[in-house]
């Protein structure tokens, strides 16, 4: 009987020894990884990646080519920017460009744009309805920001918007969030009386 009592005992020792030894080791552990921490923890952090969406397209482009290393193109863009350059010179031709990009491509939201810009500075009478174009395909494509700086470019010409009511609530939640509370009101109030 002796012979299991020192074993009993022997094995309370032991697991009261592993206990201590295993909450050693946790507590050394801790202490290491704060200072682990304190000392490198910024170096362990992985970059977010910048939400692009509010930025516009070109600059949108360049800071993803700059994040992948690698030079991303987008001949949409290189063409818009070429017939804003023209646009300074000859605005006319500018214009024919791009109508002809939109013809191409009728619902990429910078060619829309660009046509609107300049059908406005140029006084043609379809203006407002390629700037609603522009707007109706940055909210159905997602770019809300894209749509909410294209209502402020042109807020004066705002009556002559025809977008339809849930349309205008969705650029009116993308005014407000840009805190362009003002004209985001104006569509709260113009989709509540559609």
């Amino acid at each position: 009987m002796s012979t299991s009592v020192v074993i009993v005992g022997l094995s309370v020792w032991s697991a009261v020894a592993w206990l201590v030894s295993a909450t050693a080791l946790a507590g050394i552990s801790v202490i290491v990884a704060r200072r682990w921490r304190a000392r490198f923890g910024t170096a362990l952090r992985e970059e977010v990646a910048p939400h692009v969406g509010e930025l516009p397209p070109q600059q949108a482009l360049a800071v993803l080519s700059a994040l992948h290393g690698r030079a991303l193109a987008s001949p949409l863009l290189e063409r818009v920017a070429e017939l804003e350059q023209l646009a300074a010179t000859q605005p006319a031709q500018a214009l024919a460009g791009a109508r002809e990009l939109v013809a191409a491509q009728p619902r990429a939201v910078p060619a829309l744009s660009l046509c609107a810009r300049l059908e406005f500075a140029l006084h043609e009478p379809t203006a407002a309805a390629t700037w609603t174009r522009a707007i109706a395909a940055a909210l159905r494509g997602g770019a809300n920001a894209a749509a909410a700086r294209e209502l402020e470019a042109h807020a004066e010409q705002r009556e002559a918007l025809g977008l339809s009511q849930a349309e205008l609530r969705a650029l009116a939640k993308a005014l407000a969030a840009r805190g362009a509370h003002e004209q985001a009101a104006w569509c709260e109030a113009r989709a509540a009386d559609d």
